[in-house]
């Protein structure tokens, strides 16, 4: 069953696709119902496996009251018996307890799920929905407590620390469930800014095991899958392990430095260049001395593994040649050490240490480029270096 949803999820346009084939099989559909219930039913079985979009999943069983029979259940049941793939396996039984749910509570208060909890605090668009499955007391309880959007979800965890904890409890508990809702939203990601909010949503001990799920299908791809398709999500994918790998990075930034950069934050101070940096340590004191302990309590700094000296070496000189010179090529040559640097297999194995002095570096090469060249795919790269 996965095998055969890939095609269509991997496609540029996913939910497109997915309308076009909908439109083009409505007049067989309608032919079928007449004549062929039994056919139809697997049809529209099929068609609500394939649909992501929440809302026309609502529109698919709201329409399809076949859906609503035993008879479905029954066939719902024996396909995933039928699955070897576990994720294919829970992807239908999923399906079946939406159902089963639906003809208890009735479609609109069955398709009424609360967002999930972020995994790495609020901000941006991409928001993840909880699995439909959640236990009704569960439902029950966020109803109670007047739950309708991300904003008093997030109001009554607050409010209600057993509730925060049971839901918790229950994720913690099912995260099979949780992986395969993460995935299904994984696929419809198109910006950078979709990506990060999606980052921000994945519980921090799912981010390896979703990485390795996520892997295993782009292996299990079948043979007519579009080799774009592979390739943008193995880039998306390149991506995502990036943003993982540096906030590691960042909790492991001394105290000192943090407390520093969280004071600034506060104050509502960016930092741009290097101007603004001196600027504001000239006019706060204060954070100029605490910073200044930061370094000096930074010194010595990380070993370097072998195979990297002569890259660090070259990224060094190129860098301090552009600084006396000006020399574009310079600075290119040295980002290009950089990034052999940063893409080496040897890198994720280094010293954490290591690895956080390379991605502050490296960031401030790029930054430089950005202010020389004013390309901001360069600023975008430092800025998810030092994320």
């Amino acid at each position: 069953m996965q095998r055969a949803l890939l095609p269509a999820a991997l496609s540029d346009d996913p939910e497109a696709a997915l309308r076009e084939l909908m439109e083009k099989q409505q007049t067989e559909l309608e032919r079928l119902r007449r004549e062929d219930p039994q056919r139809f039913l697997q049809m529209m079985i099929v068609t609500l496996l394939q649909t992501q979009d929440v809302a026309q999943k609502r529109t698919i069983v709201e329409n399809t009251p076949e859906l609503l029979t035993d008879q479905a259940d029954t066939l719902l049941e024996q396909i995933a018996k039928a699955q070897e793939n576990p994720q294919a396996r829970q992807l239908v039984e999923q399906h079946r307890v939406l159902l089963q749910r639906c003809r208890a509570v009735g479609v609109e208060q069955a398709f009424a799920v609360p967002p999930s909890p972020r995994g790495k605090g609020a901000g941006g668009e991409g928001e993840i929905e909880a699995p439909p499955q959640l236990p009704d007391d569960l439902q029950e309880r966020l109803r109670r407590a007047g739950v309708t959007d991300e904003e008093s979800f997030q109001r009554a965890l607050e409010n209600d620390p057993q509730l925060a904890a049971d839901l918790q409890a229950f994720l913690q508990a099912n995260p099979q469930a949780v992986l395969a809702g993460l995935v299904q939203a994984f696929l419809s990601i198109q910006t950078s800014e979709q990506l990060r909010a999606f980052w921000r949503a994945v519980p921090t001990e799912l981010e390896q095991p979703f990485i390795e799920l996520v892997e295993r299908l782009i292996a299990e791809a079948p043979p007519d899958t579009p080799a774009e398709a592979l390739e943008s999500l193995r880039a998306r994918l390149r991506d995502f392990r990036e943003l993982c790998e540096a906030a590691r990075a960042a909790r492991n930034i001394p105290p000192e430095l943090r407390e520093v950069l969280e004071e600034l934050a506060r104050r509502g101070v960016e930092i741009r260049s290097e101007e603004d940096l001196r600027r504001t340590l000239e006019e706060n004191p204060d954070l100029r001395a605490r910073l200044e302990r930061a370094a000096q309590n930074m010194q010595g700094g990380p070993p370097i593994p072998p195979e990297f000296h002569q890259d660090i070496q070259q990224a060094q000189e190129g860098e301090a040649r552009y600084t006396r010179t000006g020399d574009l090529n310079a600075l290119n040559a040295a980002i290009a050490a950089w990034e052999r640097i940063l893409n080496h297999p040897a890198f994720a194995r280094a010293d954490e240490r290591f690895r956080l002095a390379a991605w502050n570096d490296a960031g401030g090469a790029y930054l430089r480029r950005y202010w020389r060249m004013g390309d901001t795919t360069d600023l975008d790269k430092a800025l998810n270096l030092w994320q």
